[in-house]
């Protein structure tokens, strides 16, 4: 495991959310999709836990965080830092998704915001030349990712449920 100090380079609104990426090449190389980090949401030891934080987006150098709506103290204090800043981060941690061998074809399911979290796995297929379709279901379409943000080639459903599917 690893502790980086990531700084952010960019700060982007997509719905009422808040992406942010952060600079770190050395945790960036080392992430693979479905691993978290544990980021230091306040610039002192309150909270004492840091929070969990699946990368939405993964590059040779860097990596996008989500940050959700809400009166959470760690994610609004995350949302109103400065370009520049530096965050301590932690990780990776967890398994990542592995795709075997000779694999052609991958259906990827998700529900609300939980779907971003499979964006790097859904990049990381279409790479690798394998045929992807992305299942979407959300409370709210607001909460899903646009077409525009997937690659060409992803066969993508989106499905709005007004309640929450019961499983």
């Amino acid at each position: 495991m690893l502790q980086v100090q990531a700084s952010i380079t960019e700060r982007t609104p997509v719905g009422g959310c808040q992406h942010i990426q952060l600079y770190a090449p050395e945790m960036a190389t080392r992430l693979r999709p479905g691993q978290a980090l544990l980021v230091r949401t306040a610039p002192g030891y309150d909270p004492y836990l840091r929070r969990t934080y699946y990368p939405v987006g993964l590059s040779a150098d860097s990596f996008v965080l989500r940050l959700l709506p809400g009166d959470d103290r760690g994610d609004a204090w995350l949302r109103v830092l400065p370009i520049g800043s530096q965050i301590d981060c932690l990780g990776p941690v967890g398994r990542s998704f592995e795709l075997p061998s000779g694999i052609r074809r991958l259906l990827c399911l998700g529900f609300d915001d939980l779907v971003w979290s499979l964006l790097p796995l859904v990049w990381q297929a279409t790479r690798q030349q394998i045929e992807v379709t992305l299942a979407a279901i959300a409370s709210h379409p607001h909460t899903l990712p646009q077409p525009q943000q997937l690659p060409l080639s992803v066969e993508y459903h989106r499905f709005v449920a007004a309640n929450r599917p019961q499983f």
